[in-house]
């Protein structure tokens, strides 16, 4: 059986560099809804290989602790492969696949980790991918990117690489063309998409961050990777539904679905009309508390 269904949505998501034993024992405390294990930039090329014999120690205690794992894997060929053979496992939701290029390499990833899976008597297509659009490259093909395989869940901005690939700063401006290109990308295809438009480096901005990411949320953006617990603590702030979200929700869901039983096909709700689209965005926010 291939592809295990859609992943869950994620609003905050935290890099933990998976050699530091330290950050991981504190991950579960900072109620980041995915602890994203880093064996890619965090690691020095030195500790990747005792990283990847931790792995399975440092997944274990995580899923004990009742915590959402997903990893973030290496580009080169040779390490690339080194990370699969750690890391597909019972209780990885997903890998993060950095500097994409475009659909093939999607593809090829796609069926050495099907290989393991079956190998492994995991469920065909059970563990996601994320695709990390980091380069011109990758935005110019984004939308073949999102549609590449079933497996394929998100698409995440990595706006430092981009920057630096595009010769720009990493900028509320500059970066607000690549996130909307993503966040169409990804509803085109039906994934996710991560990210806000400005610089994941700034940790102490926190005001400023906040902000950025009232933007991100606003352009469609579902999640945020975060390097330090202290910002995750504002993307759960910033993503939380109010009740006040709740209640208009339900009555948008209620008022309409009492519309369409009569034979009408909209409604107006405390001044609002009412139509297909507005009950889609309602429902969605419902489905969130399920």
């Amino acid at each position: 059986m291939r592809n295990g269904g859609q992943m869950r949505v994620y609003r905050s998501l935290l890099f933990v560099p998976a050699h530091q034993l330290r950050f991981i024992n504190h991950a579960p405390a900072c109620a980041a809804d995915l602890v994203l294990l880093d064996l890619e930039d965090s690691v020095p090329a030195k500790e990747k290989p005792e990283a990847r014999v931790l792995f399975k120690k440092n997944l274990e205690f995580l899923k004990a602790h009742e915590s959402r794992v997903a990893v973030r894997i290496n580009r080169p060929l040779d390490d690339c492969l080194l990370d699969l053979e750690a890391v597909v496992r019972k209780g990885v939701e997903a890998l993060l696949l950095p500097k994409v290029l475009g659909p093939d390499h999607i593809c090829l990833l796609d069926e050495s980790i099907a290989k393991l899976e079956q190998k492994r008597g995991l469920l065909v297509g059970g563990i996601k991918v994320v695709a990390m659009i980091e380069s011109l490259a990758a935005l110019h093909r984004v939308d073949a990117i999102a549609a590449a395989c079933p497996r394929l869940a998100a698409l995440a901005l990595g706006s430092e690489d981009l920057s630096l690939d595009g010769h720009f700063e990493p900028t509320s401006k500059n970066l607000w063309g690549p996130s909307q290109a993503i966040v169409f990308a990804a509803r085109l295809a039906g994934v996710q998409a991560w990210g806000f438009p400005g610089s994941i480096a700034n940790i102490d901005e926190l005001e400023n961050f906040a902000l950025q990411l009232e933007q991100g949320k606003s352009m469609g953006f579902d999640g945020v990777m975060c390097i330090h617990p202290k910002q995750v603590e504002v993307v759960n702030r910033v993503y939380a539904l109010t009740d006040i979200d709740i209640l208009t929700a339900r009555k948008i869901v209620h008022a309409y679905e009492l519309a369409e039983s009569k034979g009408q096909g909209a409604v107006e709700v405390d001044g609002k009309m009412v139509d297909l689209p507005v009950l889609e965005r309602a429902r969605r926010t419902l489905e969130m508390i399920a």
